[in-house]
């Protein structure tokens, strides 16, 4: 009966403990919920770390735009207070976030608004890639991360002060000459090199490309998600060479051609990279190609490497989509041109092209008035 008294008693100890804690919001409710706040943050920090590692392993990224990314996710999770990002994105939760960027602070001072294009740019970039991983899609539209756009004025402070650099076709075609093309490794960097800038394709869609997604006879290259190709929002894009010069067509139907010559098929890498050889105790490219895809960071590299030794600027591979939408803006004769440039680079809307990619320099601008007058 003794043992019956104290059981009960503990039983009626541990049931007011329990109401308490639920009133209280301590006991174990409390510590469930503190548990889920440490999950939460626990999981932003594992998908912030992989996305810095692919802003520096896979795109190439310099330390200067990845200090930037961790700043502006930095100001994101603070503003949410470290809440999951496994919960579903509102464009509501976005515009309170741009409101919050854009206040006066206690002291008086503010965010530029080049600061706020950059942190609001970093965001949507982080948003767009963690889209694309496992178990995020359904909660993340693409329709929301367009709330994350800045206003006039911090669009127009930031063209102000960030022109785009982007090569010439005689700089293209100055840096082709400087790689010799007797190596295999030289050729194939060649025509990388030329399809960037007749394609304007993004240079992670470029390195997943296969032989089968190139039509050789059109010299039409189907950017299609479903034969692996990294295209941005999993889009499928077809891409049809632009006629800016014979020589470089000539070069990329070329490597086609010799790919094909050494056996390789249609589900081989369209860009190769080299085999390893060991050298002492490293392992260095050799000179001869794989069968396995070469990485973007890779071919950032490559390119670097060539720019340096033709005693050129080091051009990035998207500076090569730059070029290509000036060349291809160049030769439009109607709207009706610049919307099919538009689709070419797989763009819905010609205002795109038209407003990011077709920045023009004061020459530029003064060329094109005093003409209108011939």
């Amino acid at each position: 009966m003794k043992q019956v008294k104290s059981s009960s008693r503990n039983g009626v100890a541990n049931l007011f403990t329990d109401l308490k804690g639920l009133v209280t919001g301590k006991g174990k409710r409390g510590k469930s919920q503190k548990r889920g706040s440490a999950s939460g943050k626990s999981i932003n920090s594992k998908y912030q770390y992989r996305y810095i590692r692919y802003l520096r392993e896979a795109k190439g990224r310099k330390e200067g735009t990845i200090k930037k990314a961790e700043d502006a996710l930095r100001r994101w999770f603070a503003f949410t207070k470290n809440k999951t990002i496994k919960a579903k994105l509102s464009n509501i939760k976005i515009t309170e976030f741009k409101q919050e960027l854009r206040k006066v602070r206690p002291n008086g001072r503010r965010l530029s608004p080049g600061s706020i294009f950059d942190v609001l740019l970093q965001v949507k970039s982080f948003f767009e890639w963690l889209s694309q991983q496992p178990g995020f899609k359904s909660l993340i539209n693409a329709s929301d991360l367009a709330y994350f756009s800045p206003n006039r004025e911090e669009m127009e402070y930031r063209k102000y002060h960030n022109r785009r650099k982007y090569p010439t076709l005689q700089q293209v075609k100055l840096l082709i000459k400087s790689i010799p093309p007797d190596a295999i490794i030289s050729r194939r960097d060649r025509s990388f090199i030329a399809f960037l800038l007749l394609s304007g394709i993004r240079a992670d869609a470029a390195v997943s490309l296969t032989l089968g997604n190139f039509d050789r006879e059109l010299m039409m290259v189907d950017q299609n998600p479903r034969d692996g190709v990294r295209t941005k929002f999993s889009k499928r894009i077809k891409t049809v060479l632009m006629p800016f010069d014979e020589e470089l067509y000539q070069i990329v139907g070329n490597w086609y051609d010799e790919l094909i010559e050494l056996g390789f098929g249609f589900d081989d890498p369209l860009f190769p990279k080299a085999k390893t050889a060991v050298e002492g105790i490293s392992f260095v490219p050799s000179g001869e190609l794989s069968r396995g895809y070469i990485s973007a960071s890779q071919m950032r590299k490559v390119i670097s490497e060539h720019c340096q030794t033709a005693d050129l600027p080091n051009f990035s591979p998207h500076s090569f989509r730059h070029a290509c939408v000036k060349l291809a803006m160049d030769l439009a004769k109607d709207g009706r041109s610049i919307k099919a440039i538009s689709k070419n680079l797989g763009h819905n809307s010609a205002i795109h092209i038209i407003d990011t990619y077709g920045q023009m320099t004061d020459m530029d601008l003064m060329q094109i008035i005093k003409s209108l007058g011939e």
